[in-house]
């Protein structure tokens, strides 16, 4: 009898075991997924006048490298906004353009950005 129990007792540790790794495998492929999901996003403003050394600013929550005329940060969000750019044109002056990986600021929308220009 104390066989059969013992027996019994490793086929459930056996069928509990396997439904445990899913959990652990779908909770890491989860985990994975998030981390990649709140990942910054690279962000580039062309300045339309180059500075003549590197420049380092906090605008838009974030810490913009500038080096000729290209100004780079890693934002939390995934596409780029005119309200960003307004922030960042406030402090380095009007910019040619204004883009992530994945899109850029129309024309139109790069001169409401520029209008936010101390005079």
């Amino acid at each position: 009898m104390s066989d059969e129990h013992i027996d019994a007792g490793q086929k459930g540790q056996k069928k509990g075991f396997l439904p445990m790794i899913r959990s652990i495998i779908a909770a890491t492929i989860a985990l994975t997924l998030s981390v990649h999901a709140v990942a910054g996003k690279s962000i580039t403003a062309k300045l339309e006048a180059p500075t003549d050394r590197t420049i380092k600013i906090v605008a838009a929550k974030a810490l913009w490298k500038c080096v000729d005329d290209t100004c780079t940060a890693t934002l939390d969000r995934p596409n780029v906004r005119i309200s960003t750019c307004q922030q960042v044109v406030k402090s380095l002056g009007r910019v040619s353009a204004f883009s992530s990986d994945q899109k850029t600021l129309s024309p139109s929308k790069l001169e409401k950005c520029n209008a936010a220009v101390k005079s």
